[in-house]
């Protein structure tokens, strides 16, 4: 006799790289007369889920078990599996163990999907959405059910966000949905891909999928990622590890829009200034006083959008769009397009010995950014969608970040840096390099994200492949041509790319322990917006440790010096400093 103790067991990994034990799942009912001899058995697909077409004409109950051998009815309830409540079409409702009789929701043809590893069922019809039940679900339902064909026009429209048994707060529900505004999203994601991207405006602030607070998120398709929906997610991951001030969150949720099932999209955290975001002062749209912050602009590849072009000493215009202020005055569109001028100038035509335009652009951000763009190989990074950000104040600089895009990630083997021969125009970053100042910061950075296992990633993309496995096999199956059939064989394959990438990394930059720093100065340190500012009578290094125990040693020059912190509790120079 097949007991459902061993079977669980047996189901699950406990030694990578071990396989995954099958199992047989039954059911009778009305359909098969009660017959406890001639159960029906469910067929396993590919993505370990059991599946069962049955017809609930009949009668709506029925009973599972994992357990046949035997004749009479306590054979089949030894290993019998009930719900905590009645199922709700599309809804994943607890397996426990036990013989009561599971109820249908409808008395009609039905799918009746179990995962015994996560212990889940899902009934579903021809017209319900085919979710996996294993990720939280926002439902969007437009005005009159209009598409949404415009990236400009919001429509009006309803959500609601359903847990689906995972332990994120359900938001309104379909009895009682909240408001909320939608519109498309992107560029050549959008116009290139019939998964589209969304952007969405609540109309009341919420937490959505634990996030903090805000009216505006994204809902990343990811349609371009053939790697197992990983190039943003190890992108940002690797962002938060190098100590960026902020990265956005992105939560995988699956999406059902007008009662049509989208797949797996990521919730996402859109740029935007914000005391939760990109923290600087805001900065009036068509100010003629004050100009010098705060600023959000992109360096972009599109001239549509409200910009500044600016001639760079490559031959090339850069384009830099402003997205706060959105407005801009004369006074403000002099002062951006200067200050650019300046930096462009002193990038292409200063001294390499001094790093002139290191007075103008935090070295240490653009030196985290760069290191991760690096690392996941994202040759695109400096072409666009590349943020910075000033703070207001005279000796404000400009500092790189947030990331954002990743869609060229993983793309090629690691042979040669993004600024190399690559397909795009990288901004500034190849010219950039050729500063040692900067490239000693470069090091500092990477010596120490290996230092602290920043770098280490496996442990992670196990953990976020498993989570998102069924979600993804189920965004497959209602998006074939876009190709992650198989999570944990892709997130294999992001792991190994990985691995080459960090040793080819180590071969031009050293992977050896950072050496011993520099007496620590006499110093002062103050907390400021994104960060610390740290005032030294002489040149030295400060020891910056956070509460995860990972440390940053960052190197001061008489003076003041800025360093980009996220949010949080560090120990700076022996002192507690709470950002």
């Amino acid at each position: 006799m097949k007991h459902l103790l061993s079977l669980l067991a047996a189901s699950v990994i406990t030694i990578a790289g071990s396989q995954q034990a099958r199992a047989e799942l039954y059911a009778v009912g009305a359909f098969s007369n009660w017959d406890i001899n001639n159960p029906v058995e469910f067929v396993k697909g590919t993505d370990g889920l059991y599946r069962l077409d049955i017809n609930f004409a009949q009668g709506k109950k029925f009973k599972i078990s994992t357990s046949t051998e035997g004749s009479d009815w306590d054979a089949f309830n030894d290993g019998a599996l009930t719900t905590t409540k009645d199922p709700v079409l599309g809804v994943a409702e607890p397996l426990v163990v036990g013989i009561t009789d599971i109820s249908s929701p409808t008395d009609g043809t039905a799918t009746v999907t179990v995962d015994l590893d996560k212990m889940l069922i899902t009934i579903s019809t021809s017209s319900t959405p085919a979710v996996s039940g294993t990720l939280p679900v926002i439902y969007i339902n437009t005005e009159g059910n209009t598409p949404v064909t415009s990236k400009e026009e919001y429509l009006t429209a309803t959500y609601w966000l359903d847990p689906c048994g995972t332990d994120t707060k359900a938001i309104g529900s379909a009895e009682a949905p909240l408001t909320m505004q939608i519109r498309g999203r992107g560029n050549y994601t959008w116009i290139g891909f019939d998964k589209k991207p969304y952007r969405i405006k609540l109309a009341d602030k919420q937490p959505l999928c634990g996030m903090n607070k805000s009216k505006h998120f994204a809902l990343l398709a990811h349609a371009d990622d053939n790697n197992g929906f990983l190039r943003n997610t190890v992108g940002f991951e690797l962002s938060r590890r190098s100590g960026l001030a902020w990265t956005p969150d992105a939560q995988p949720v699956e999406l059902v829009l007008n009662n049509d099932y989208l797949g797996l999209y990521f919730l996402t955290e859109t740029i935007r200034v914000d005391k939760d975001r990109v923290n600087v002062t805001e900065q009036a749209d068509g100010a003629t006083t004050d100009v010098d912050g705060g600023w959000l602009v992109e360096i972009d590849n599109y001239d549509t959008d409200p910009h500044v072009a600016v001639e760079s000493g490559d031959g090339e215009p850069i384009i830099f769009t402003y997205k706060s202020p959105e407005v801009l005055s004369a006074e403000q569109e002099n002062w951006l397009t200067n200050s650019y001028t300046n930096i462009d100038n002193l990038i292409y035509n200063g001294d390499k010995s001094k790093c002139e335009w290191g007075n103008y652009i935090d070295m240490q951000s653009l030196a985290r950014f760069y290191v991760v763009q690096e690392i996941v190989d994202n040759y695109e990074s400096f072409h666009g969608s590349c943020y910075m950000w000033r703070e207001r104040g005279d000796a404000e600089k400009w500092h790189f970040g947030p990331v954002w895009d990743f869609g060229n990630a993983f793309l090629a083997t690691k042979e040669n840096f993004i600024h190399s021969g690559r397909q795009w125009r990288q901004v500034w970053i190849g010219e950039m390099v050729k500063y040692p100042a900067f490239m000693d910061e470069v090091r500092n950075v990477w010596q120490t994200m290996l230092r602290d296992g920043s770098t280490d990633l496996d442990s992670y993309i196990d953990t976020f492949a498993d989570k998102i496995a069924a979600a993804a096999a189920a965004d497959y199956r209602r998006w074939p041509q876009y190709g992650n059939q198989n999570e944990l064989q892709k997130a294999e394959y992001v792991k190994n790319w990985l691995h080459n990438s960090i040793a080819w990394l180590k071969s031009q930059w050293g992977e050896g322990a950072i050496s011993a720093p520099e007496a620590e100065a006499d110093m002062t340190v103050t907390p400021a917006p994104g960060g610390i500012v740290v005032t030294s009578s002489r040149p030295g290094s400060c020891t910056v440790a956070d509460i995860a125990g990972r440390t940053y040693i960052f190197k001061v020059q008489p003076g003041e010096n800025r360093f980009d912190l996220a949010p949080g509790v560090y120990i700076v120079a022996g002192r507690k400093i709470m950002l």
